[in-house]
Parts: C-alpha cells; structure tokens; sequence
C-alpha cells in the first residue's frame, strides 16, 4: 500500500491549527471506519443465514461469497483517505464542547 503524501499548508489553510485539523479528522475516520465495520459484519450476517453447501475437502469454513466480499470492503477507500478529502471538502463540521454548554 502505498503512502500518499498530504500538504500540510492545505490544512493549516482551512484551520487555525494543525494539531485541531489531525484531531478532527482522526475521529472522523474512526467514525467512518466504524460504519464500515457495522456494513460489512451485516453483509457476513446474511452469509451465515444463508444455508450453508457442502464443503469440499481442504475447505473446511472457506466461503467464496464471505471472501468476495472481504476483497470489496479491502479495495474500497481507506477511513483515513475519506476524512482527510472531506475535511479539505469543507464538508466536516466541528466545535468545542465548552462552546455548547455556555449555551
């Protein structure tokens, strides 16, 4: 995989500070990364209910549609990658919880 390089003064640019932009954008990508945790143990759901063929031999608990559908959610886009593209988007929204409560 592959590192792709982030200009720092895009991000500097679009936040007062750098270390708030890499906070922000961490919990975005947790967020996103359990979202797609909660898809794809879904989709593995519906392959266990399903009534399972006979396995031949060698394949003990080997499911060719549960590893389609691993490779699927391997080449999809990265938490990381998604946050960092949304933040520089201007599509995430944050603010301090002291400001809430004053309020």
């Amino acid at each position: 995989m592959a590192v792709k390089p982030i200009n720092l003064e895009e991000l500097e640019e679009a936040s007062s500070s750098l270390y708030e932009t890499i906070v922000v954008m961490g919990k975005r990508a947790r967020q996103l990364n359990e979202e797609l945790k909660i898809q794809y143990n879904q989709r593995i759901e519906q392959l266990a209910a399903q009534p399972a063929g006979e396995a031949e031999e060698g394949e003990e608990g080997v499911n060719p549609d549960q590893v389609k559908i691993s490779i699927e959610f391997e080449k999809l886009p990265k938490p990381t990658e998604l946050s960092i593209a949304e933040f520089l988007r201007g599509d995430i929204e944050f603010r301090y919880k002291e400001a809430d409560e004053e309020e």
